[in-house]
């Protein structure tokens, strides 16, 4: 579901998506958003109070709307554009887009079958810019140009990044993206997801790179158990539910779906619904709130985190603040923008089999199950950290009695600030004999 950029791009979509392309034919419950929109008391899932409009631009775009528009406290519409998988139309998410609609948001859906430029996504921005000036237009003063988000499937999904360039698109939700995209020039926060039986779109090779080169922006990663390329189409599936929280959140200032995605132990961060949920160093800084709206402290940021040596002999030195190159071990180093509470945990990759969905140690039972890979704790270091540069020479040694043994090993530098949240940066190392 993506469209050609030159003959790499050719290739790539001629072999991965042809069968697809056969296959598809916290506040007070009650209390109002942030720009007057009715609360939905977190029922992200389910549909809004609105009845739903659907009209044809005129301009190359499907518009859902809520039917009678500057009702039910929203004087004004935040404006989603969408951007269909290749060879698709907005017919293939409907109901999707009919939901949005339900929630209060104004939806433009680009008709065309190639949505990877994002420039027929951002010319529904145009057309609704123009209605919203223009006398006797249904959309005279309902539409909210300052809160737009872009959003899309696959093709659609690089579209969305594409138009997440445009100083007008501050929100981006990409699902199942194409690899070629234009990430750096995004200014604002994106959600960025993936299917984990996605085999058209890599997770890991596509999806999570995209994530990672986002360190400009607020960026949060969701990895969807169960979910295939086919998943957001129609209804959008179960990525229905997180989009929409986001949605709220970001355009209409929902404080319900805030701790989801944002806080020392948000919501979403250890759901069963996610194989893997990660948030950048910006989307850990993003704090809870008193209900009121206003941005919370921003917690300590850790980063540009590296090491003096990825392979190395264990010593016999405890763990200690240190600015010399040691003959054995290493030296982790890592930057904090103010003092914080540090801690250091260490973490090993090891073989497991697959049990009822889990990653489990294997056992005589369950040896001839899928096999996995598993995080198993070895070990952490606490200590305070100060603002500037921090240097741990480390040897392997944990404490007094414990040491690493020789293996590859995950390390998570964890950076809090107590009362508001904490940031993380990660290294990898080998300890040999």
């Amino acid at each position: 579901m993506f469209s050609p950029r030159g003959s790499e791009m050719i290739t790539w979509v001629g072999a991965a998506l042809a069968p697809m392309l056969l296959a598809i034919g916290a506040v007070p419950a009650g209390a109002a958003t942030a720009d007057g929109c009715p609360s939905v008391n977190g029922n992200w899932a389910g549909s809004g109070p609105f009845a739903v409009t659907v009209q044809q631009s005129g301009a190359g775009q499907t518009i859902y709307r809520p039917s009678a528009l500057g009702t039910q406290g929203c004087t004004a519409h935040p404006v989603i554009l969408w951007g269909n998988g290749t060879g698709t139309t907005p017919k293939n998410y409907d109901a999707l887009l009919r939901h949005w609609a339900s929630h209060g948001f104004i939806v433009a859906a680009a008709n065309t079958r190639n949505a990877y430029s994002g420039k027929e996504m951002v010319a529904g921005l145009d057309f609704l810019t123009a209605q919203n000036q223009t006398a006797g237009s249904v959309f005279l003063g309902r539409v909210d140009t300052a809160h737009v988000a872009a959003a899309g499937h696959s093709q659609g999904a690089s579209g969305a990044i594409n138009a997440g360039g445009d100083p007008r698109v501050g929100v981006t939700v990409p699902i199942e993206p194409a690899p070629f995209a234009s990430i750096e020039a995004l200014h604002g926060p994106m959600f960025i997801l993936a299917g984990q039986y996605d085999v058209l779109v890599s997770p890991e090779l596509v999806v999570k790179r995209l994530y990672k080169r986002a360190s400009q922006v607020v960026a949060i990663y969701g990895n969807l158990a169960g979910a295939t390329h086919g998943t957001p189409l129609r209804n959008g599936g179960g990525f229905r539910g997180p989009m929409t929280a986001w949605l709220r959140f970001e355009l209409m200032g929902d404080e319900q779906a805030r701790g989801l995605f944002f806080g020392p132990a948000c919501g979403y961060c250890a759901s069963p619904i996610w194989t893997e949920f990660l948030r950048n160093a910006k989307a850990q800084a993003v704090s809870t709130t008193n209900g009121s709206g206003a941005p919370g402290p921003v917690a300590a940021v850790v980063s540009a985190a590296t090491e003096t040596n990825k392979k190395w002999r264990r010593g016999k030195q405890l763990a200690s603040i240190s600015r010399r190159r040691p003959p054995v071990g290493t030296t982790f180093k890592f930057s904090l923008d103010k003092a914080a509470a540090v801690r250091l945990a260490f973490t090993q990759s090891v073989r497991g089999r697959k049990v009822n969905g889990k990653c489990v140690a294997q056992t005589r039972r369950n040896k001839h199950k899928r096999s996995c890979a598993r995080k198993v704790a070895r070990g952490s270091i606490s200590f305070a950290g100060h603002s500037g540069v921090n240097a741990v020479h480390f040897e392997g040694r944990i404490s007094r009695t414990k040491t690493l043994k020789p293996a590859k090993y995950t390390l998570v530098i964890t950076a809090t600030t107590p009362g508001v949240g904490s940031t993380t940066s990660t290294l990898k190392f080998w300890i040999v004999k």
